[in-house]
C-alpha cells in the first residue's frame, strides 16, 4: 500500500500504525519510504495509517504491545525511521548498519523462538489453531524477505510441522466424514487442501489424492418411490393407479460437481384399471377392461449440496495450546440450514396398454395393444408442475429442494409428499418419498 500525499512533505518525518476492525489493537508497524511517498507491506485487510511523529512519540499514544509480533514490529519500524531519515536528509543510497541488521535478525529470530514455533508445533495434530500458526508463519516469514533480503526462506522446523499440520488435517476430516457420517466434512478436506497445495506442494503432487478424498467422503444413494391412486367412483371399483421405483442408486462427485446416474432396467411399473367402463356398443350391458404397464426407462438424477451451510467450528484446542492475544477471533456464526437442490430426469416411460370391450353377453367386440403416454409421467408433472422446467438440453427436469437434512445420520436428507388433488374431476392422492442416504467410503 503506497501513500502519496497531494502536498508536500517529508516522509522521514511519519511514521506507521495499523490497526483492525473499527481502531482496535492500534500497534507500529515498520514503512518504506521516498522523497514523496510512504509504503505499507499488507498482511491482513485491516486499516494502515501514517502519523507524524517518532516511534516513541506514537508508541506512547498506543497502547503496549500485546504479543511478540507487535513488539518485532514496533522494534523494526524504529529502525527503518532512522534510515529514512539518513536517507532523505544525509546519503539516499544509505542502508541498514551491520548494527541494524544484527538487531533485527535478533529480533526475527525471537519473534520464531516465543511465537511461530510454538504455534507451529502445537498445529501438527490440532487443526483448531492451523490457521493461526500459517498466518503467524507467513507474517514473519515477509519480514524475513523485507528485512534482511532473503528470498529463500525455506526449510524451518516451523515449516515442517505446519505442512504435516495440513496433512493430518486433511486426513482427519475425512476420517470425519466416514465415522460421524457428516459429508460436510468435504469442504474442510477442499479448503486445508487447497490451502496446503498453495503453500506447500508446489508440484501438485497432494492433487489427486485430495480429489481422491473429496469424491470417497461425498458418496450418497438415493432410493425414489412415488405411487398415485385416483377413485372415479364412490364403490371404488374404478381407479387409476400408477407406482414407481428406483431403489440404492448412486450419487458420486465428478469431475464438475455431482453427476447423473443413469441406470436401466428400474423396478418401475404402473397399473390402470377400469373394471366398468361403457364400450359405446352398449351403453346398458357392455364394459371394458384394460391394464396398463410401464416400460423400463432411464431415471437421471444429480444433487447439489447447498451453499448456505456454514460448516461448524474445528474441535476446541488443546488446553496446553500457545496462548497469543494477537490471534484472530472470529465471532461465532449460526450454522445456516443445509439445503439439497436434488434435480430428477424421469426419462419417457411408455404405457403399454392392453385392453378388451365386452358386451352384455360377454362377447368380446374389440381389443388391442398400444403405446401410450406414462400414467405416472402424466401425473407427476401434474402434480409437481411448480417444480418442473426444461433443461437446456430440451429433457423435462424437476428441482427439488430438501431442507430436511441430518447431517451424522445415515438418512442424510429425506423428503415426503403426502397430499390429496382434484384432478380431472376426481381425487388424486400422492404419496412420493425421496431418501438419500450418505455412503462414504473409508
Amino acid at each position: 500500500l503506497e501513500l502519496i500525499p497531494t502536498n508536500p512533505f517529508d516522509p522521514s518525518a511519519y511514521s506507521g500504525f495499523a490497526y483492525s476492525g473499527n481502531g482496535e489493537n492500534a500497534h507500529l508497524v515498520p514503512v518504506a519510504t521516498t522523497a514523496d511517498s510512504i509504503e505499507f507491506t499488507l498482511t491482513s485487510f485491516s486499516g494502515y495509517c501514517a502519523a507524524e511523529g517518532t516511534t516513541e512519540e506514537l508508541q506512547s499514544m498506543l497502547p503496549p504491545p500485546r504479543c511478540t509480533a507487535e513488539w518485532a514490529l514496533r522494534e523494526i519500524a524504529g529502525i527503518y525511521r532512522q534510515l529514512a531519515h539518513r536517507q532523505l536528509h544525509v546519503d539516499p543510497d544509505d542502508d541498514l548498519t551491520p548494527e541494524e541488521r544484527a538487531y533485527i535478525e535478533d529480533v526475527l529470530q525471537t519473534w520464531y523462538h516465543q511465537t511461530v514455533l510454538p504455534w507451529a508445533i502445537q498445529a501438527e495434530n490440532d487443526e483448531s489453531v492451523l490457521r493461526t500458526a500459517v498466518r503467524e508463519f507467513l507474517h514473519w516469514q515477509t519480514r524475513l524477505q523485507l528485512d534482511l533480503g532473503m528470498d529463500e526462506t525455506g526449510g524451518f522446523e516451523a515449516e515442517d510441522f505446519l505442512q504435516t499440520g495440513y496433512i493430518n488435517a486433511i486426513y482427519n476430516s475425512h476420517d470425519r466424514c466416514v465415522t460421524g457420517l457428516n459429508p460436510v466434512e468435504a469442504w474442510r478436506i477442499l479448503a486445508f487442501g487447497a490451502e496446503y497445495q498453495l503453500l506447500f506442494d508446489d508440484d501438485g503432487s497432494m492433487s489427486d489424492e485430495i480429489m481422491e478424498l473429496m469424491e470417497r467422503c461425498l458418496r450418497f444413494e438415493l432410493t425414489f418411490e412415488s405411487a398415485y391412486v385416483q377413485q372415479f367412483s364412490p364403490e371404488n371399483d374404478v381407479w387409476n393407479e400408477a407406482t414407481v421405483r428406483a431403489e440404492n442408486l448412486p450419487l458420486l462427485l465428478g469431475e464438475d460437481g455431482l453427476q447423473p446416474f443413469e441406470t436401466d432396467g428400474l423396478n418401475r411399473y404402473v397399473h390402470f384399471y377400469h373394471d366398468v367402463r361403457d364400450c359405446h356398443y352398449d351403453p346398458y350391458g357392455s364394459y371394458f377392461e384394460a391394464t396398463w404397464e410401464l416400460t423400463d426407462s432411464t431415471l437421471r438424477a444429480w444433487a447439489q449440496l447447498g451453499l448456505n451451510y456454514t460448516p461448524a467450528p474445528p474441535p476446541p484446542p488443546e488446553p496446553d495450546a500457545p496462548f497469543d492475544p494477537c490471534a484472530p477471533v472470529s465471532d461465532p456464526e449460526d450454522p445456516e440450514a443445509l439445503r439439497i437442490d436434488l434435480y430428477l430426469d424421469p426419462g419417457d416411460p411408455r404405457d403399454v396398454v392392453t385392453w378388451a370391450c365386452y358386451d352384455s353377453e360377454n362377447e368380446l367386440q374389440d381389443s388391442g395393444v398400444n403405446d401410450f403416454f406414462s400414467t405416472w409421467t402424466f401425473f407427476f408433472y401434474a402434480t409437481h408442475y411448480d417444480e418442473h422446467f426444461v433443461n437446456p438440453l430440451g429433457e423435462d427436469t424437476y428441482h427439488i429442494e430438501i431442507t430436511d437434512v441430518r447431517p451424522g445420520e445415515e438418512v442424510f436428507a429425506e423428503k415426503h409428499y403426502d397430499r390429496e388433488f382434484e384432478f380431472f374431476f376426481a381425487p388424486l392422492h400422492e404419496d412420493t418419498r425421496i431418501v438419500i442416504r450418505h455412503t462414504p467410503a473409508p
